[in-house]
């Protein structure tokens, strides 16, 4: 019989490491497609020449910049959501306080794929 491993209780204690920052920072944009406005949206607010794109999510590039409202553009480095780290790159500290619980979903993800196997 199999030991099984106990989660660690402490794990939320732990600092989040940079593998955690960089999947939290792709999390963020890629899971949960509301947040880009919200991120694009303090990008704007900070004075930042980015808006928001209206088609920011579309994976067809020449439908995006079509379909773009023209005050609502993103610069063409920021076009595509695959471009997700340059966008959180630039709201960095923003996104802060989400590290760490994001760092331990990580974490708590990995341990459970790894008992499925």
């Amino acid at each position: 019989m199999a030991t099984m491993r106990r989660y660690p209780a402490t794990l939320p204690h732990r600092p989040p490491t940079a593998m955690h920052l960089h999947t939290l920072r792709l999390v963020r944009i890629i899971a949960d497609p509301s947040q880009t406005a919200a991120i694009v949206a303090l990008l704007a607010a900070r004075g930042a020449r980015t808006c928001l794109h209206s088609s920011v999510a579309t994976s067809d590039p020449e439908r995006s910049r079509a379909t773009a409202q023209p005050a609502l553009t993103l610069t063409e480095s920021l076009v595509s959501a695959l471009d997700a780290e340059a966008i959180l790159r630039a709201v960095h500290d923003e996104l802060q306080p989400y590290h760490a619980a994001v760092a331990y979903a990580v974490e708590a993800q990995a341990y459970l794929r790894e008992q499925r196997l």
